[in-house]
């Protein structure tokens, strides 16, 4: 009798000792499943981005994972991005953007960093033919002789330092359009400098006289 006894409480003992694993191990499971969100990182934590260009960025691409339904949520807040207006071109400088997911009924967020960077120089606009002017004592307007095209502000200067604007002649010289960020662009160009032919105007009457007079561009 005392060996039942004994078996009966060893059996209790194991039935409970099972039942307390099957318990924990279902606490286990529904904890992986409702409450466990493992770390999910960005692919990388910094992009670059050439100014003039689009910000096309898919969400998905940066999460490192396979579940398809935290890809699916998966989106980017532009919101910070300022834009050159009129365009659809995020303006030069560095921004902080979001990415976000959902990941078992909770949202969760990553940090991303997006450096937009002006690296092209200026198109810069010659004509072949040379630029007539007329011999004179003061530089031209170089700014409105020269156009040049850039996303970003830009100047206009030209090294003439073997210039001689009042002497006639065909010139070379080098015109360099610089934007904001230090991106230049550097062109020769030609000169076609001319000194006006003296013009003879007589004038009629008892006092007849002669007169040299320049005419511009002639």
């Amino acid at each position: 009798k005392l060996d039942k006894t004994r078996r009966l409480r060893w059996q209790k003992v194991v039935i409970w000792s099972v039942a307390g694993l099957i318990l924990a191990g279902g606490l286990t499971l529904a904890y992986v499943e409702f409450f466990y969100r493992p770390d999910i990182p960005l692919k990388v934590t910094s992009l670059s981005l050439e100014y003039g260009q689009q910000f096309k960025q898919d969400p998905k691409d940066l999460l490192q994972t396979s579940n398809q339904s935290i890809l699916a949520s998966a989106e980017i807040d532009t919101k910070p991005l300022k834009y050159k207006p009129d365009t659809k071109y995020p303006e030069a400088g560095n921004y902080q953007l979001a990415v976000s997911y959902v990941q078992k009924r909770q949202a969760q967020v990553k940090r991303l960093k997006l450096e937009v960077k002006d690296t092209t120089p200026p198109e810069l606009k010659i004509d072949n033919e040379p630029i007539a002017l007329v011999a004179s004592e003061q530089k031209p307007d170089y700014a409105k002789l020269f156009d040049a095209k850039d996303l970003s502000e830009y100047e206009i200067s030209v090294e003439d330092s073997a210039i001689n604007y009042q002497q006639a002649g065909v010139y070379e010289i080098k015109v360099t359009a610089t934007d904001k960020y230090d991106n230049a662009t550097t062109k020769n160009a030609k000169l076609n400098i001319t000194v006006p032919e003296p013009v003879v105007v007589i004038s009629s009457g008892p006092a007849a006289t002669a007169q040299l007079t320049y005419v511009r561009g002639v």
